[in-house]
Formats: C-alpha cells, structure tokens, sequence
C-alpha cells in the first residue's frame, strides 16, 4: 500500500508542541516521518501524542515548516496531509502546533515558552533548518475597524473581513456583508 504522503526522506522530523499563551511552560515531541506514516496522523492523534485529554474541538491546530511563510491552520484531519504535502515535502523539520481554541494564531503572537521550545526543537534537529514563525505585522486598516458598508464599529474581530487594496492600505467589511446577510 502506498503512503499518501509523497515522497520525503523518512528521517525528516515532526515536532508536536502544545503551547499555552498564559504558561511558560511548553509540551513537545518528535517524530521521524517514517513514524508517522506508519501511525497515521490525525488532530485527535496529535492531542494522543501530546498527551492531552481533551477535545479536538478546544484546540487550534497549526503547521508550519520551512517552505512555508506562515503557519497554516488545520481544519480538519484532511487539512494535514493537504498542506504537508503542498508545502512540507522537501523540507528536513515539520512542526504541528497547538493552542487553545480562543488563543492566537503562532503568526501573530508568540506564546512565553517560545525561545524555550524552539531552542529544543533545534538542539533536538541537529542542525537541521527549525524556522522561525514569522509574526505577520497587523496590517494598516484605511477604515480601522469600522465596517464601510455600515459606519459601525466592528467589536467581534472574528467576524471582521480585511481586504487589502494595494499599497500597504486596507479596508474592513463583516463578514455578513461579504456575503450578502
């Protein structure tokens, strides 16, 4: 049977970390690909790996690798493999991250125990390429968060829609808006 992942070498390592934006504490393991291939890898086996009793449902999952500007969000365990294979192939580190489902994204903040697992995860690769997530500068809002189609202020950032119009301007509509609600 053949892994639906494409080809990568089976030494390439997945990181697991579980970050918390209130603790400077961390939760980490590794994988070699070839583990998880033959384990298979879904978000509720990423929580068993990390050995976290909880639900899917608390969690935001990320990853993120070398090829990759950001980190993705998984949506779903279909997500994974999806974005492994569109970005993670060639790539010698793979990391999952996991937050709380209200914390934000590895993108935009950094949580208090990052120094401290990145510097693991790198002393763990030996010498293998474990980037940084580059923090993604909040952008200019032309209309801050007042909703143009409306005049209102948008309180709920979550249901906030930015639109960038070129030249480093923005503007901001709801999401309700975007889709004719």
């Amino acid at each position: 049977m053949s892994s639906p992942f494409k080809t990568a070498p089976d030494e390439q390592l997945w990181f697991f970390l579980k970050e918390d934006m209130n603790l400077p504490t961390f939760v980490q393991h590794q994988y070699t690909l070839a583990d998880v291939r033959r384990n298979g890898i879904k978000l509720e086996s990423v929580l068993t790996i990390l050995n976290v009793k909880d639900k899917v449902q608390k969690f935001a999952f990320y990853l993120h690798s070398a090829s990759m500007a950001a980190a993705v969000r998984l949506l779903s365990d279909e997500s994974i493999l999806v974005t492994y294979n569109l970005y993670c192939q060639q790539d010698n580190v793979v990391t999952i991250l996991v937050r709380g489902i209200n914390e934000p994204s590895p993108t935009t903040s950094r949580s208090p125990s990052h120094q401290n697992s990145l510097r693991e995860r790198r002393k763990i690769s030996r010498g293998a390429l474990v980037p940084e997530i580059f923090i993604q500068p909040a952008p200019r809002h032309a209309s801050n968060t007042i909703d143009i189609s409306t005049m209102e202020e948008i309180e709920d950032e979550s249901k906030m829609v930015t639109l960038d119009l070129g030249n480093g301007d923005f503007i901001t509509f709801t999401k309700e808006y975007l889709i004719c609600k």
